[in-house]
């Protein structure tokens, strides 16, 4: 396949959706990539701007998912490194474990 160097290029069809930047469809990768609950838990980490725990940020959910489902998903995006680990307290037996957003995440 050749084309112009001068040619516009067009955007990919086939389903994609979302505004993109003009040179890809980020909105169309991130929908395919990222679970809905670990967009909201980036979501509620940017908006209170503190660290967090899975408990604070399932309540903030407003009970559209569950403790288990937002510790799992918190888990991925340690591994992916987009949350840290930033402390931890002893909570009945237990220990409580506190995440913001890694700061290469963050555009200021």
């Amino acid at each position: 396949m050749t084309s112009s160097p001068n040619a516009t290029p067009t955007p990919p069809t086939g389903g994609l959706s979302g505004a993109g930047d003009g040179r890809f469809h980020w909105d169309a990768l991130v929908s395919r990539v990222l679970h809905p609950v670990q967009v909201a838990i980036i979501e509620a980490a940017l908006w209170v701007g503190l660290p967090l725990a899975p408990s604070d940020i399932t309540r903030m959910s407003g009970g559209d998912h569950n403790v288990q489902q937002t510790g799992y998903h918190v888990g991925v995006l340690v591994d992916l490194e987009i949350l840290e680990l930033v402390d931890t307290e002893p909570v009945r037996g237990a220990t409580k474990h506190y995440y913001v957003l890694a700061q290469e995440w963050i555009w200021r």
